[in-house]
């Protein structure tokens, strides 16, 4: 939790230091996703916050955590709720339309996953997302749309014998929030 905190003090601090007003950012926002597996039931998310800052003219950080619920692979016999925490280096410009400002943005960036199933918890797992999307601001308000790609395998030990689960997919949204 400590290192959770330090990371957000960290975007926060090389957030300020850009020249911009609202170059910090929370959302929140839900998603529809999509298994890569074919033949995988969808989970009911995923539901994240965003925490993220513009740091120079094109370059943006952001921190995500979000949770995925019921996600069932291929041939499973169990469901996989799964919380991937994301921080992304976000290639953003800015642009003034003279009404609000549109935020396009690409990202990548690696994750780390707390994941469980109906017979083993906090299985840990690694990998990364990409992500795309366009943000647009007016008034200290933030709305966004974006799709994001994340890639998750999760490796669970069932009575002695190794399963792999493929939980990765691309995830459509949207997101709302404020700007300071």
């Amino acid at each position: 939790m400590k290192k959770f905190l330090f990371l957000i003090l960290f975007i926060f601090s090389l957030s300020s230091l850009s020249y911009a007003d609202d170059n910090t950012w929370i959302t929140v926002g839900y998603s529809y996703y999509l298994p890569e597996e074919t033949g995988a039931t969808a989970p009911l998310g995923p539901a994240n916050l965003t925490v993220g800052g513009q740091i120079m003219d094109w370059v943006a950080v952001d921190l995500t955590v979000g949770y995925l619920w019921d996600l069932k692979p291929k041939n499973a016999t169990t469901d996989i709720n799964t919380m991937p925490i994301r921080l992304h280096a976000l290639l953003q410009p800015r642009f003034d339309t003279g009404m609000f400002d549109v935020l396009p943005y690409l990202g990548i960036g690696p994750h780390v996953a707390a994941n469980n199933t109906d017979f083993a918890n906090n299985i840990f797992s690694y990998g990364f997302s990409a992500k795309v999307g366009v943000r647009f601001i007016e008034d200290g308000l933030l709305f966004g749309v974006g799709v994001e790609y994340l890639y998750n395998h999760v490796d669970a030990d069932h009575n002695g014998v190794k399963e792999r689960f493929n939980a990765s997919g691309i995830a459509f949204g949207a997101e709302i929030g404020t700007v300071f």
